[in-house]
């Protein structure tokens, strides 16, 4: 047997050997959340001369089994269920300030003082009975009362809520920034792979928290994008932050850099604000109407 048939027996055992540790690992991550199953891509060893058979056979590249263009829609969608979501919770909570599951409740109040003024017309001259009108109508402006504070501190810890979003974005901006900074000094073709697969389970979170995309760039960076704005720029971060909100006094506005309530905000921050502003102020005003 020649050397260069031991050669070609040698590299292919290398080949072989590597390509079942790609398949390993693909076994050891089958429970792991947000993997991505990797394959080795083997490819001939070109001869060296016009008459050389060839090499035997290597491992060029070992391949994300993702679809680009899914991953994307996918990360539009979250945007979209994550604001719907945010708003769904906020409104669960405003639906609690309103149900009467004991006695006492809005809409018993309300009932029991038309009652009383019912008893009023019928004995306009009875002090028991005006007595009992000033009685109800003093409980069920109580009652109104009551909700309304309520509205108004659930709209205070929606905001203290967005102060928790915005510090967990940010938080999760500098971790796709550190791996776009760590991934053209990464020389195992397996851990370029398990850096790019952790850095998109990053990126789905921040799609869910705020409607993020990405931009692809060269050497497998991408950017993080909110509206056309970077919140991730190859190893940089723009932070959100809270600014005040001159109209709401004690309340705050989204920031990107110094771009307030920037376009293409989506996911669970857009649907907290969308309850802070449209939604709870609008059961406000309909308190304010009935009281």
């Amino acid at each position: 047997m020649s050397l260069r048939m031991i050669t070609i027996a040698n590299t292919a055992l290398h080949t072989q050997r590597s390509a079942l540790e790609v398949i390993g690992h693909n076994v050891a991550n089958a429970e792991t959340p947000g993997y991505v199953r990797q394959r080795p891509v083997i490819a001939a060893i070109p001869g060296v001369t016009r008459n050389d058979a060839g090499g035997g056979a290597e491992l060029v590249a070992i391949n994300l089994l993702r679809d680009e263009l899914l991953a994307t829609q996918i990360r539009h969608e979250s945007g979209l269920l994550g604001r719907d979501s945010g708003l769904r919770n906020t409104l669960v909570q405003v639906e609690q300030i309103f149900t009467d599951v004991t006695s006492g409740g809005l809409a018993q109040r309300i009932e029991e003082m038309f009652d009383a003024w019912g008893d009023l017309g019928l004995q306009p001259s009875s002090t028991a009975a005006r007595q009992q009108v000033l009685e109800r109508s003093h409980l069920a402006a109580e009652s109104i009362s009551d909700r309304w504070e309520a509205l108004a501190g659930l709209r205070r810890e929606v905001d203290q809520r967005l102060n928790a979003l915005v510090d967990r974005v940010n938080m999760l901006a500098r971790e796709v920034a550190e791996i776009n900074a760590k991934l053209p000094g990464t020389g195992s073709l397996s851990g370029r792979n398990d850096l790019e697969t952790r850095r998109n389970g990053i990126i789905n979170q921040l799609a869910d928290l705020c409607g993020a995309e990405v931009v692809r760039q060269e050497g497998g960076v991408v950017d993080v994008i909110i509206g056309g704005r970077r919140l991730v720029d190859h190893a940089s971060v723009t932070e959100l932050s809270l600014v005040d909100d001159p109209a709401q006094p004690g309340l705050h506005l989204i920031a990107l850099g110094d771009e307030v309530s920037p376009d293409g905000l989506r996911g669970e921050i857009a649907g907290r604000l969308q309850a802070r502003d449209e939604i709870i102020p609008r059961y406000l005003d309909q308190l304010d109407a009935l009281a």
